[in-house]
């Protein structure tokens, strides 16, 4: 709830709706004070009697659905060795830059929108 002061937002969510429905990665946190592990939805549903039923996505569409972009991800970030540590699938076109400032990549990324219109900005922190 807002400013921290409800019991859990899990538990919050789960009992004020009909269907709740989390799309979790337990690789990927923001901080370390994140609550919204797989295990912990499960643990709070259970505790309201809620249906849980558990789906595993194959594909994303952010990286035009390629498992070679995921595995690649995963490598760069160790989050587990991959044999795609080299390149990505050479039909994707995809543009990497290491950049000095926020701005500098909000500017490369406003001048590949004006060619493509599929170049974003979006934060991944709710």
């Amino acid at each position: 709830m807002f400013d921290n002061i409800g019991e859990n937002q899990i538990k919050e969510i789960i009992k004020a709706s009909k269907f709740s429905i989390f799309f979790i990665d337990d690789l990927q946190r923001i901080t370390l004070k994140d609550k919204g592990s797989v295990s912990e939805i499960i643990k709070r549903a259970k505790q309201q009697d809620a249906i849980i039923e558990q789906f595993e996505l194959t594909s994303q569409f952010r990286c035009s659905g390629s498992a070679s972009y995921i595995s690649w991800i995963e490598d760069v970030l160790q989050i587990r060795n991959t044999a795609n540590h080299d390149e990505i699938d050479s039909n994707l076109n995809y543009d990497i830059k290491i950049v000095d400032n926020p701005n500098e990549m909000r500017d490369f990324i406003k001048k590949k929108n004006r060619k493509n219109n599929n170049s974003r900005v979006v934060a991944g922190y709710c």
